[in-house]
């Protein structure tokens, strides 16, 4: 069913006054003005103040007591100038940060006394926005406005009643135009931030001045300037512009107080120490105008400190402030408000040798990341142990408190609101181009906010980038996201599978996220998806576990996500509901890391019929990736949960629901004292328009009515309080059972931790085991080297030693053979070799020259000689000379009777006739003598390069020592994927 169709309610007809003596008028009138000072002194008052704006809307209002009444006094503009801001980039067409991002924004700053309401009257000057008609007007998030009745529309002018605290968009458009991609980005839009009223400034504040000497740097650098504790103020009187930009550090017990109207060009940061004790409060203006005068500085223009707010600590209240960002240069990324960033390090001042933190270090990173300092995470960014927690939220109680804060900006990565471990976020708008809402720590609580999500992010973002802590228990309940125009950039972004939906993200943290609970959710206009969550250890923004692992999601629940209209699709853009978890853990990443989306449950409807499985995306392939899925009814749709019970009708009963985070039930009751409030101030309504006889009875009868009024507002004081004491009973009951889950998670986490650090003894000692294996056979493969080095020694050695005796041999054997020539009468063998051989030696010593010529083939060098015989043996030639009878034809030699005579030509077989043959170059081998060669000749010949040379072609078929050939048989190592997968 759809919204529109839910707590439809009529207008109340103004009363019509009746014609009575003038007289009992003005009475009745001086009396009704006594009335609403005596009820205005019992619920608090308002002083509004006339002043023009540039705007191209005109906001006229009055206070009225309950819906339907009118005006008692004159329609005036809003006290507060309306800001009035277009797109600030110089040149958006050349910034894709932009993603088209055009048109303006007005908003204004309106007080709405307490139990009061707020008549309204909207003037639009913007062409097109004129005639559009009731059906096409709306005053968002038309789930909280429409059951204070139905607006008056004519021509470009619209009445409407607001009845309680809240931030209002006022669009003279249709639904349609949401669907429209040009027409969405340049609509010109009008945002009322009805506010509660606040405490006066404190009389003791210091005034900060907009004289440029109280900062730091001046005269070139970043000007800087740090209060301490104490309490100071902006006023609206100055003009807080420097024309670059400037950052205020507070420290402890600092109070800094925003003047009604003020507006500030500055950033406010405390990144370098955790303090305790920060106040920030007031209805202006926090604009972060300027990219920082000098980049990476630790503490002021790091990336993790260049937010408009960030800070450390504990005990940090941010109430009422407008924070924008009007940064003319494209890319200048920084959220609008930060409390302990679980991405971010402890800003190290001055930087020390890892150098200044950048955002690139998580970005497409994988561990070992770098020993940054955490501040309040678990574990530092390089998962060593945090040791100092000093003033780090322990519990809601003194985590950060954020209200009627408004983010606004114009840019992609100018994300919204994170208020950290403990924070809790209440009453607040947001209108970014980036991420709107970040619960990405423990025992956060978000309720009550205000989305417009523009062209790019998620309006709930469940984390990238985390360090490594706990991540339990967090609650985002009561969301009005009136547009979420992320369907302009879900067909391109992010690169992964999931589309960008209302819930989700691409989880990359080693973050173990459980026990969420997000319900209440009311989407108004197009939107294409509802849950789009991936978990991804290939995250573009990402922080891994030392193993390479991702965190697991856990026992969460997205429930009563209410749509207004179907899924929206236009074109090729995707409309992925879409689910699953890490397709490839590593070997390490079991359990908790194996970065699984386990027992999560979903309920919704979408136009009047229920969100199921049928509408997600969960890939068959990795469907165990994403175990234990459950899709449930939305309970009854509930009425709006608003920030006061000051909602008042014409009727004598008024009915106030009260949502419990616990158990999500509504208790209706029926309040009498609201019943004597409204019944009194109904009476009085109807003196004005009754005629009187007397001017006695109607004085009379509006004293009484008076009286009723102070009674009633005394008792409805009282019930308040009841009210109040009983909220405040339920709400430490349900702290303390949080804390005892808490206690339950963290027995858990360190039964867990326990776990791991004996698994990873346990690895630790099989490395060491291998490692000593590796060591052993490294100690083996070098003894083994240094013996084969040394047997090569010993051979090399022998060789030499045996080549030297041999050569020892041969001299002796030359002297031996010179002997015998001489006993036996022979000329010497130098002598010899001038003179023609004898019979039988010329083959043999021609074949000598010739060896003695011959060149090795690898170095050059020449190859010796081989002797010409075998050698002699001990004793020489045999006696008896020359054998005789050998005839001139005959074999030469020296044995005995052996011719002495050389061959013939013709011979056949001399000396002379293989010379000649030879010279004659055509001698027949089979003529030559043959050479002998001994065993000492062919030793000689062994270690001689060319016959140890092989051609390149042939294959090694070396045989190694160790085992089988190719190291076959050895142990090898094994390598871990540590990188997961």
């Amino acid at each position: 069913m759809p919204l529109s169709c839910h707590f439809h309610r009529s207008l109340h007809h103004s009363v019509r006054r009746s014609s009575i003596l003038k007289e009992t008028v003005e009475m009745v009138f001086d009396l009704q003005l006594l009335l609403r000072l005596i009820v205005a002194s019992a619920f608090g008052s308002n002083v509004v103040k006339a002043q023009s704006t540039s705007s191209p809307y005109e906001v006229k209002t009055c206070v009225v007591n309950f819906v339907g009444e009118s005006c008692l006094t004159e329609l005036l503009p809003v006290a507060n100038p309306i800001r009035y801001q277009t797109q600030p980039v110089t040149n958006p067409n050349a910034c894709e940060d932009t993603v088209g991002q055009r048109g303006s924004l007005s908003f204004v700053d309106i007080t709405l006394p307490t139990n009061q309401v707020l008549y309204v009257e909207v003037t639009t000057n913007v062409v097109g926005q004129e005639n559009v008609g009731v059906d096409n007007f709306h005053v968002r998030p038309s789930r909280l406005t429409e059951p204070w009745g139905m607006p008056n529309v004519e021509n470009n002018l619209a009445s409407f009643y607001i009845a309680d605290t809240g931030q209002y968009s006022v669009e003279f458009a249709s639904s349609e135009l949401w669907k429209d991609l040009l027409r969405a980005q340049n609509f010109d839009a009008l945002t009322l931030f009805v506010n509660p009223p606040m405490d006066p400034l404190p009389s003791d504040a210091v005034l900060i001045e907009e004289d440029i000497t109280q900062f730091d740097n001046v005269g070139g650098g970043q000007l800087a300037r740090t209060l301490g504790g104490g309490k100071y103020y902006f006023s609206a009187a100055q003009t807080y512009d420097w024309g670059q930009d400037v950052v205020y550090h507070v420290m402890d017990d600092t109070e800094v107080y925003f003047e009604q109207n003020s507006y500030v060009k500055a950033r406010i940061i405390q990144t370098k120490q955790k303090v305790n004790n920060v106040l920030i409060r007031g209805y202006g203006v926090l604009d972060n105008a300027y990219p920082p005068t000098e980049y990476d500085i630790p503490g002021e223009s790091d990336d993790g400190s260049r937010q408009a707010i960030h800070i450390l600590g504990k005990n940090i209240e941010i109430s009422g402030l407008t924070i924008v960002n009007t940064n003319k240069e494209c890319g200048e990324f920084g959220y609008a408000l930060n409390i302990n960033a679980n991405w971010a390090p402890l800003a190290v001042s001055p930087a020390d040798s890892l150098g200044v933190f950048e955002a690139g270090e998580l970005q497409n990173g994988n561990p070992p990341y770098k020993a940054r300092p955490a501040h309040c995470q678990d574990f530092n960014m390089d998962d060593t142990q945090n040791t100092d927690f000093t003033n780090c939220p322990t519990s809601q109680n003194d985590g950060a408190k954020v209200s009627f804060v408004k983010a606004i900006s114009w840019q992609m990565g100018q994300d919204g609101i994170n208020a950290g471990k403990y924070g809790t976020v209440t009453d607040s708008f947001v209108r970014v181009v980036d991420d709107a809402l970040k619960p990405w720590d423990s025992g956060a609580h978000y309720e009550r906010i205000t989305v417009w999500q523009l062209g790019l992010g998620w309006p709930i973002n469940l984390g990238w980038w985390g360090w490594t802590q706990d991540d339990v228990g967090t609650t985002v309940e009561n969301i009005y996201l009136i547009h979420n125009q992320n369907w302009m950039t879900s067909n391109d972004w992010p690169t992964t599978k999931s589309g960008q939906c209302v819930v989700g993200g691409v989880y990359g943290s080693s973050s173990v996220k459980s026990n969420y609970r997000i319900h209440n959710i009311f989407v108004e206009t197009a939107c294409s998806c509802a849950v789009g969550l991936e978990i991804n250890k290939a995250a573009f923004s990402r922080h891994l576990t030392p193993d390479g692992c991702v965190g697991s999601i856990k026992n969460m629940s997205i429930t009563n996500m209410f749509f207004d209209e179907e899924f929206f699709t236009a074109g090729a853009t995707r409309t992925n509901n879409f689910l699953r978890g890490e397709r490839y853990p590593g070997s390490l990443c079991t359990g908790d890391v194996e970065g699984k989306i386990s027992d999560l449950t979903i309920s919704g409807d979408v136009n009047g019929r229920a969100l199921s499985r049928n509408d997600f995306i969960v890939p068959r392939k990795f469907v165990g990736t994403v175990p234990n899925l459950v899709f449930e009814s939305v309970t009854v749709d509930p009425p709006p949960t608003t920030t006061s019970t000051s909602t008042s009708t014409t009727s004598t009963t008024s009915t106030t629901t009260t949502t419990t985070s616990a158990g999500d039930k509504t208790n209706d009751t029926t309040t009498s004292a609201d019943a004597t409030v409204d019944g009194a101030t109904a009476k009085l309504s109807s003196l004005q328009i009754a005629s009187s006889t007397s001017k006695q009875a109607a004085g009379d009868a509006l004293r009484k009515a008076a009286e009723e009024a102070i009674a009633a507002g005394s008792a409805k004081k009282f019930k308040e309080e009841q009210e109040a004491k009983a909220k405040e009973e339920a709400r430490k009951k349900e702290q303390e059972e949080q804390l005892a889950k808490e206690q339950k998670a963290k027995e858990e986490e360190e039964r867990l931790v326990k776990e791991a650090e004996e698994k990873a003894r346990k690895e630790a000692e099989e490395r060491a085991r291998e490692e000593q294996e590796r060591e052993e056979r490294e100690r083996l493969a070098r003894e083994e080297a240094q013996a084969r080095k040394e047997a090569e020694e010993r051979a090399r050695k022998e060789f030499e030693d045996r080549r030297k005796k041999e050569e020892e041999d041969r001299v002796e054997r030359e002297r031996l053979e010179e002997e015998a020539r001489t006993k036996l009468g022979m000329p010497s063998k130098t002598a010899s070799s001038s003179s023609p051989p004898p019979p039988g030696f010329g083959g043999a010593a021609a074949a000598s020259s010739a060896e003695a010529t011959m060149k090795s083939p690898s170095s050059g060098n020449s190859i010796p000689s081989a002797p010409s015989s075998g050698g002699f043996r001990p004793g020489g030639f045999r006696p008896g000379g020359f054998r005789p009878g050998a005839g001139a034809g005959g074999a030469g030699g020296l044995r005995p009777g052996m011719s002495s005579a050389p061959p013939t030509s013709g011979g056949g077989g001399g000396d002379a006739a293989n010379n000649g043959s030879s010279a004659a170059g055509g001698s027949n081998s089979s003529n030559r003598t043959p050479l002998i060669y001994s065993k000492q000749m062919l030793l000689s010949l062994r270690e001689d390069e060319y016959c140890v040379c092989r051609p390149p072609d042939l294959p090694d078929m070396t045989v190694k020592s160790g085992g089988g050939g190719g190291n076959m048989g050895r142990r090898q190592s094994s390598s871990r994927n540590r990188g997961g997968g």
